[in-house]
């Protein structure tokens, strides 16, 4: 029904806890969580919105995360290092006998 306001900086790409206790929102480059408790009968209900709190801050690129069973834990995307990966040796006839 009603809008209520969770930050006062704005936030973007919201996800509830799978318990629905608690709101984890980004807010430019962190991740925050504002609790939430719902309490009264289902014909008059009361939200109450915790002050948010920041989680962590979020790496270069990381703009895709996803809150773990729980929230204790997220998974974030973040971009594979451009490091050059390491030679690959091919050895061939190596079942061969050496010529002494």
């Amino acid at each position: 029904g009603r809008r209520i306001r969770v930050s006062a900086d704005g936030g973007a790409r919201a996800r509830w806890r799978d318990d629905g206790t608690e709101l984890f929102f980004q807010s430019k480059d962190k991740i925050m969580a504002a609790s939430i408790a719902i309490t009264g009968t289902a014909r008059d209900k009361s939200v109450q919105v915790g002050v948010p709190r920041e989680l962590f801050a979020l790496p270069d690129q990381g703009s895709f995360w996803s809150p773990g069973k729980g929230g204790q834990r997220f998974l974030v995307a973040v971009q594979a290092t451009k490091a050059v990966p390491a030679p690959i040796h091919v050895v061939l006839n190596w079942s061969e006998p050496r010529a002494r």
